[in-house]
């Protein structure tokens, strides 16, 4: 009953939550550009460098917890958006190569939303759920305030330079 219960606590955690989601994120944007193939790569790949973020969230912001995953989700997203659509244009992954040439952007602006499909606005969805929610709800924003407490600095550090290490590996 005694590990249920710690089960359970981590579990709620948003640590816990927004790695699903944007596990979830991860699989879309797969299923996006290369139709799904390798479901284990956005494990191993992608998941290490949220983890990296969210390790600093955990140490940044002790309060407001909550709302600073909600930011991390917003920007993961729309670097999710921007590499599909990316993807979609250029047929390439961007690469830091690529991005040395964002200049060119504004001459490709127009064809850029013709790439837009609404499918990609999903990536969204949760983003717009949990605000509608921190504003509507009391019980949500007293839920996320109970989960604004500082992690275990061990257990924040072993996960961050884990998840640094493996974001580098290269897979």
């Amino acid at each position: 009953m005694l590990l249920w219960k710690r089960l359970k606590r981590f579990v709620i955690k948003p640590f816990v939550i927004f790695s699903d989601i944007l596990l979830v994120k991860m699989y879309l944007v797969r299923y996006f550009i290369w139709d799904g193939s390798e479901p284990w790569v956005p494990i191993l790949a992608g998941l290490p460098s949220v983890w990296v973020l969210f390790c600093l969230v955990e140490w940044i912001f002790p309060k407001r917890k909550l709302f600073a995953y909600v930011i991390v989700d917003l920007l993961v997203s729309a670097v999710y958006i921007a590499v599909t659509i990316f993807y979609k244009y250029f047929g390439v992954i961007p690469t830091y190569q690529a991005l040395k040439q964002v200049g060119q952007v504004s001459e490709v602006k127009g064809s850029v939303f013709s790439l837009m499909h609404a499918s990609f606005l999903f990536l969204f969805t949760d983003i717009v759920l949990f605000l509608i929610a921190i504003l509507a709800s009391h019980s949500f924003r007293k839920w996320g305030k109970a989960r604004s407490v500082r992690e275990r600095g061990v257990f924040v550090s072993i996960v961050f330079i884990l998840s640094f290490t493996l974001s580098f590996v290269g897979i």
